[in-house]
């Protein structure tokens, strides 16, 4: 039987292997799942509070960098 570091250790594994689907999110998107203000989001990339990615002024955000952000 295995222990509970064991399945774990387990778990942590298969979650590394398995393919992670992406999503790009707006500002937008990103207030509306945090349920603040546009505002806020920006305010939050300018404090480095949320990972986010800038092309040409625009702000892009990861679903899968915001969630696992988020959880940490």
């Amino acid at each position: 039987m295995l222990s509970n570091y064991e399945i774990d250790k387990l778990a942590d594994a298969l979650i590394k292997r398995m393919p992670k689907n992406d999503e790009v999110l707006t500002t937008k998107q990103v207030s509306e799942i945090l349920g603040i203000t546009v505002q806020a989001v920006q305010k939050r990339c300018s404090r480095d509070q949320l990972p986010y990615h800038k092309k040409s002024g625009t702000l892009y955000f990861s679903k899968n960098e915001l969630t696992e952000f988020l959880l940490k």
